[in-house]
């Protein structure tokens, strides 16, 4: 009717059907009501497979923003409002309009892992690159840097870090751990889990394959028993904080029969340490009790007299510990006083 009566009806500035143009270069053809998708100088309505054209209106909790042609029709950007928000959907659109597939709601970084950050030609995630963003590894701790999921970094490639159902780790998989080194053992990796909240100052080693999928799981160990598997040399990290990467010299300076450093006791003789323990082959350490610490070691004929002080509710009485040569307990002697274990010729232990 615009051109039979020649008038504008709906106030668009054309009497008749307006021009078909993109001057925003969005993909879709310029004007208000529904999508229409821009090809070769026409306009396309945007339906569903019901023939149900698709607008602003069709849903508060979306819009479509930007269209890209494909081999074989379009690929359509619908971008989230309100418990959508930062999220996107891409719609498989057939040459003739009608919506085939959905892809999403996908977030930023999906966004960029699905490739359409380079097919969008847009930067979702913020991170200053359009794709995957090159890889680097700057601060040497083995992960590729950025935000996101963990990449381990190889031979200058990026290398997702994978559980075998082939879900990512991120710093945001738990509240109780975080991921903060990588070794690049051959055929494989070797990464660091350093845990917070309860699991603070403990630690797990995951084995990861080459193509970053996590195999095994060592942990959580202390920094002493991370010392004793020998992680302190791999990571070139003093776990335990006893001033010493790797086991550290075995040296008595004090006297006192225990070879100096933190962590287990070790028995001092003739410049060897023998790891003191139960016949269950339990180590002790300071962390064992609140009621006694071992203070001294004498080496007697046939093993060691271990001097233990009691304190709380046992403070002024001892008990010896009588060891095999190699360190395991074989007798317990007291509570007693110090004269009474004295009289009963543990002397040595007390000068």
């Amino acid at each position: 009717y615009e051109i039979s009566f020649d008038r504008d009806f709906n106030g668009d500035g054309y009497t008749g059907e307006p021009p078909v143009v993109d001057g925003d270069g969005d993909g879709f053809a310029d004007g208000g009501g529904v999508y229409r998708l821009f090809v070769n100088g026409a306009a396309v309505p945007l339906v569903d497979r019901r023939g149900r054209a698709m607008s602003d209106a069709s849903n508060s909790r979306w819009d479509a923003s930007v269209a890209i042609p494909d081999a074989d029709g379009f690929d359509v950007l619908l971008e989230g409002s309100g418990r959508y928000d930062g999220r996107y959907l891409v719609w498989d659109v057939g040459s003739d309009g009608v919506i085939q597939k959905t892809y999403g709601w996908f977030t930023a970084d999906q966004m960029m892992k699905q490739g359409y950050e380079t097919s969008f030609d847009r930067d979702f995630n913020d991170d200053g690159h359009k794709g995957a963003p090159p890889a680097f590894d700057n601060d040497g701790d083995g992960f590729v840097d950025g935000g996101g999921d963990y990449r381990l970094f190889r031979n200058g490639a990026a290398i997702p870090l994978t559980d075998r159902r082939g879900r990512a780790k991120s710093d945001g998989s738990s509240r109780l751990w975080d991921a903060t080194a990588v070794i690049d053992d051959g055929d494989g990796f070797a990464v660091l889990i350093e845990g917070s909240g309860r699991l603070a100052d403990q630690f797990v080693v995951w084995d990861v394959g080459s193509d970053g999928v996590i195999t095994n799981s060592n942990g959580w160990y202390t920094g002493d028993r991370m010392l004793l598997e020998g992680y302190e040399t791999s990571f070139d990290r003093d776990f335990n904080d006893d001033g010493i990467i790797g086991i550290p010299p075995v040296e008595d300076s004090d006297g006192d029969g225990l070879v100096d450093g933190a962590g287990a006791y070790r028995l001092f003789r003739a410049g060897e340490a023998v790891d003191l323990k139960n016949g269950r082959g339990r180590t002790y350490s300071d962390l064992s009790s609140r009621r006694w610490d071992v203070t001294k070691a004498v080496v007697t004929d046939d093993g060691f007299d271990v001097l233990l002080e009691g304190g709380g509710s046992l403070t002024g009485r001892y008990l010896v510990w009588e060891t095999g040569a190699d360190g395991v307990i074989t007798r317990s002697i007291g509570w007693a006083t110090s004269d009474r274990l004295t009289q009963m010729g543990f002397g040595d232990l007390f000068t």
